[in-house]
């Protein structure tokens, strides 16, 4: 993975950040949580990846799973107090790929996305786009604690 950027993220908060990198770094306790005050609809989180092929190796990095860990699952209650992400859009290269429906869970969620592949030596971009959220009383955050991949090269 080259980088991870979103289009927002909420301010940090006595020195708890909310960075997009918190998705992708294997920790429960800390999230992406985005930065918009309406539930977080239209807002983004983005994968760049740059595959560069070792010499010898005749395969290619590929994807056919998104582990998801839904809202901020620092802790039971914390969970239940920020909103959920209940439809994501995804985009391979700014092109819509599919539309993904999540269940309201507190559990670790395995999505297949059929195979996506990674060209040698180019960027590639997986960006998710939150398009339907479950929505709480108490905040208008939207989490996101883990987003992961499974496949041939990937985590």
């Amino acid at each position: 993975m080259k980088k991870i950027k979103a289009s927002s993220e909420l301010k940090e908060t006595n020195e708890i950040n909310y960075s997009p990198t918190n998705a992708h770094d294997f920790n429960k306790n800390t999230a992406w949580i985005e930065g918009n005050s309406d539930y977080g609809i239209g807002e983004f989180i983005e994968y760049s990846f740059k595959f560069v092929a070792i010499e010898g190796y005749k395969g290619e990095l590929d994807i056919t799973q998104i582990l998801l860990v839904n809202a901020y699952k620092k802790n039971q209650k914390i969970w239940q107090n920020n909103s959920r992400v209940k439809q994501l859009k995804i985009y391979i290269n700014d092109q819509v790929y599919t539309v993904i429906n999540l269940i309201d869970s507190y559990e670790i969620q395995t999505i297949e996305i059929g195979e996506i592949s990674f060209p040698s030596k180019e960027t590639t971009k997986i960006k998710f786009k939150i398009t339907e959220v479950y929505k709480v009383a108490k905040f208008t955050d939207t989490a996101i604690s883990l987003l992961m991949f499974n496949g041939i090269g990937a985590h």
